[in-house]
């Protein structure tokens, strides 16, 4: 059973070190006038439009990123909902 939690606790660790990484990844990607600056982790940094950073822009596509993650977690609970760990 200590193994399963340290294996759990190591593959957590993992993940940890996976966000970090995607954090320092920056993408910008420019279309028409639009440019859009995003991390690896999907956090949107700043939207320009037209010229301008629109910030309550940039919050609207982190909150709807958000959202659809945690509907994405729900599903996924929901198709692992009989998945059992041994042990636990």
């Amino acid at each position: 059973m200590f193994d399963k939690i340290k294996e759990l606790n190591e593959l957590r660790k993992q993940a940890k070190k996976m966000q970090d990484m995607l954090k320092e990844e920056v993408i910008v990607v420019e279309k028409g006038n639009v440019k859009v600056k995003i991390r690896g982790d999907m956090e949107v940094e700043w939207v320009e439009l037209d010229g301008e950073q629109r910030k309550d822009l940039a919050q609207a596509f982190n909150a709807a990123i958000k959202e659809s993650q945690k509907v994405a977690a729900q599903k996924m609970r929901g198709q692992m909902g009989d998945f059992k760990i041994p042990g636990f």
